[in-house]
């Protein structure tokens, strides 16, 4: 069971394989009442590319090149900005952010599934990388980061900048390891 932040649908029916019809077996399920195990449920569209992800992603404070699948599990704040078409959302870790690269997870508003947490408005052209870090810096506070996890496709080189621009397939909640 994930508890999903964010989910981009277009991605994930990129991702999807191909449908495959299988017949149904009352052996192999069962029905209600008359015994059979009715907790081998399929599993979902998600949970298939998710078992493929797994084996093929890097994390992402790796050197991953652009078109590449990254794992991330990090503290996450929210902020969103009007850019020069239309208005992106922004998943980024906060100053002092543990790992050597920053995430930035940039995706579409309208796949914000959470609407608990009331995106940060900020004021960022779309381009210049190095404002967008100084940007961040003053907006997203470590206090009020979330720790996520999810896959995302490196979508940026940022060059020699410390820093991971991708497009996340999904983001979700994690709880944090046990101290």
């Amino acid at each position: 069971m994930h508890d999903i932040v964010y989910e981009s649908e277009s991605m994930l029916r990129q991702l999807q394989p191909p449908r495959r019809i299988v017949p149904f077996s009352i052996r192999k399920h069962g029905m209600p009442g008359m015994g059979g195990d009715l907790t081998d449920r399929p599993e979902s569209a998600l949970d298939i590319i998710i078992a493929q992800l797994r084996k093929d992603a890097r994390w992402y404070d790796e050197d991953v090149p652009v078109g590449q699948w990254v794992r991330f599990e990090a503290r996450l704040g929210l902020v969103t900005t009007p850019a020069k078409q239309s208005r992106v959302l922004l998943f980024a870790e906060p100053p002092g952010h543990a790992s050597t690269r920053r995430l930035v997870l940039r995706c579409a508003p309208e796949y914000l599934l959470d609407h608990s947490t009331e995106p940060r408005p900020i004021h960022w052209d779309g381009d210049d990388l190095v404002a967008l870090t100084r940007i961040l810096d003053s907006a997203l506070d470590e206090r009020t980061a979330a720790l996520m996890g999810g896959y995302a496709r490196v979508t940026v080189d940022t060059g020699n900048l410390p820093l991971v621009v991708a497009s996340p397939l999904f983001v979700e909640y994690v709880s944090p390891p046990d101290q």
